[in-house]
């Protein structure tokens, strides 16, 4: 009797994330870094300009006056919590002037934005492909036509909001596997008329009525709410191995709490070759689905910088390693995994050409120095459950960049912070849904996990047990797998 009771309480199961799912606060980020880039002036760069200007302008006659002008726009908000997801993401953008058709449209572009060089020359060919997709939304610019809030403007238009436009990004948000996007602004009508948005280094806007208008409410502002996520599950693997590998060098690097990366080739005038090659290798091992009813939503792979003085890439290596290897050893595979694409190229985390304890150091949160990296892709297609990384730093460089292993230990800052190992340490982080049709996943609440206690807690052999720990229990004649 009490297995058929267990065999269909079983087909009502419900999966928690821990024993109680707390709500996330609202994340509201401004850019992290903004500008525009001119198409007809292709070295020409917004840098860090007060303002975003949108133009698209052809002239058949002398092509010398076309111009074309686009906004970009890099975001990086909170991740989404353990057990709760994305709810909702709005993106307020402030109009400084509208000249002509005030309709501009919204992209997302495959690329990260930096004030200091980014330039149409840089990312020309992103934005053209851009471009030739679907926007993710259009919206017609709001404010006194082509007038700036400093200009003599009607009184209706002396308020902040009658200036600022609110785009609905929620979907666009939702489809994300990361927490950084970067939007590519465009105005659409070919017109010699151009229009401008404020960027996050707008200043205070006095108006000619004496009234002012605050640099807070006119910069690009993404509001990101959470709510407890439903029929999902999180799951955590660390580095089962990692090392780096150094080319003509017989030394191993298995038990170095960071992994050194860069590669330097020059062939100098008297015929001599630098040849330079610190690459890394990381191994992790794939739990299981917490069910056959689950498949994978996303895996984020997160690495802490030790080091921040450039770039990383991570490629598949199909080779056969140890912690103990060496370079000469792996060098075809090594050779293999340069042949591939990158499953992903990203810029470190961290105070710029700083390492984490050398002075001057300001960044004293491990969060300003993690690197959440979207590996969903590759993580979907591989057949088995080991994930094989082939790790560089990209740039032909002598600067070497660096990022713990698992065996980090504790770090002391110059100030006096404390990096744990326990937060410095690879992490593969993995979110699993419920396939359509299968069970619906729901976290627990205190409410409900208060009434569960009430009305008693069984183990799956049918006795009962005051306090749910880890383990797969019934509940309120449910199934409930605590983490």
């Amino acid at each position: 009797m009490k297995q058929s009771l267990l065999k269909m309480l079983a087909l009502m199961a419900l999966v928690v994330t821990g024993n109680a799912v707390l709500a996330q606060e609202t994340s509201v980020t401004q850019p992290t870094a903004d500008t525009w880039v001119r198409g007809n002036s292709p070295a020409s760069k917004g840098g860090t300009s007060n303002t975003l200007e949108v133009k698209t302008y052809t002239n058949a006659d002398d092509p010398t006056k076309s111009n074309y002008f686009y906004a970009l726009l890099s975001f990086e908000f909170t991740a989404p919590e353990a057990g709760n997801e994305v709810k909702s993401a709005t993106l307020r953008l402030t109009t400084r002037y509208k000249k002509g058709d005030s309709e501009i449209q919204l992209f997302p572009i495959d690329c990260t934005v930096d004030e200091g060089s980014t330039d149409y020359n840089a990312v020309g060919e992103l934005i053209e492909s851009a471009k030739a997709g679907e926007p993710i939304c259009s919206l017609n610019l709001k404010g006194d036509g082509n007038k700036a809030p400093t200009d003599a403007i009607a009184e209706a238009f002396q308020t902040v909001d009658a200036w600022q436009n609110v785009v609905d990004l929620t979907s666009y948000v939702k489809s994300l596997t990361g927490n950084r996007f970067t939007l590519l602004i465009v105005k659409p009508m070919d017109q010699n008329s151009s229009s401008q948005i404020f960027s996050r280094e707008a200043t205070d806007q006095e108006l000619k009525n004496g009234s002012v208008f605050a640099a807070t409410d006119l910069v690009p502002l993404l509001t990101v709410d959470y709510q407890e996520a439903t029929g999902t599950t999180q799951l955590t693997a660390g580095a089962s191995a990692d090392t780096f590998v150094r080319k003509g060098n017989k030394t191993n690097y298995g038990s170095n709490p960071t992994m050194e990366l860069y590669t330097y080739y020059n062939e100098k005038e008297d015929g001599s070759v630098e040849d330079l090659d610190f690459a890394g290798l990381m191994s992790l091992q794939l739990p299981a689905a917490p069910s056959a009813d689950d498949e994978l939503q996303s895996a984020t792979l997160r690495l802490v910088t030790e080091r921040a003085k450039g770039s990383i890439a991570l490629y598949p290596y199909e080779g056969q390693w140890a912690e103990n290897a060496i370079y000469e050893e792996q060098a075809t595979a090594i050779a293999e995994a340069r042949a591939k694409e990158a499953i992903a190229t990203v810029k470190l985390a961290g105070q710029s050409n700083k390492a984490v304890t050398d002075n001057g150091v300001t960044m004293n949160t491990v969060e300003e120095w993690t690197n959440l990296i979207d590996i969903t892709n590759y993580v979907k297609s591989l057949n088995g459950n080991n994930v094989n990384l082939f790790i560089v730093n990209p740039a032909n460089t002598k600067t070497s960049v660096k990022v713990y292993t698992k065996e980090a230990a504790d770090v002391t800052l110059k100030d006096g912070s404390v990096f744990a190992a326990a937060d410095l340490v690879p992490q593969l982080m993995l979110t699993y849904k419920k396939k359509a049709g299968g069970e619906t996943g729901i976290s627990l609440n205190k409410n409900s996990m208060d009434k569960a206690v009430s009305q008693g807690i069984y183990t799956m052999s049918g006795q009962r047990v005051s306090k749910a720990t880890r383990g797969i229990y019934i509940m309120n004649g449910r199934k409930v797998v605590v983490k």
